[in-house]
């Protein structure tokens, strides 16, 4: 077994039993975003580290000014041009 995996199900533990045992109010909630972030690591773990910079290198095109370029160029003539052009990128 992956020693990351291991160490995942244990924060999961942990931050189940702050959650539950604590009465402090914060440290509940701690507790259980603590519980719900590992779970969501455990079932859907982060992709490889190649593939992450491959998204930052993406996201850093779209967002340049020759990203916004060429997609306002794609769009000519389309009725999609008449929008601006925050409504095609997510916010950030």
């Amino acid at each position: 077994m992956n020693l990351a995996l291991v160490a995942i199900v244990l924060a999961i533990g942990a931050g189940a039993v702050l959650a539950v045992s604590s009465r402090d109010d914060a440290a509940s909630a701690t507790g259980l975003a603590v519980a719900l972030v590992a779970s969501a690591l455990l079932s859907d773990p982060l992709p490889s580290a190649a593939m992450l910079g491959v998204q930052v290198v993406a996201d850093l095109v779209a967002y340049s000014d020759w990203g916004i370029a060429f997609t306002r160029q794609v769009l000519a003539g389309t009725p999609g041009a008449e929008r601006s052009m925050e409504a095609f990128f997510p916010s950030m």
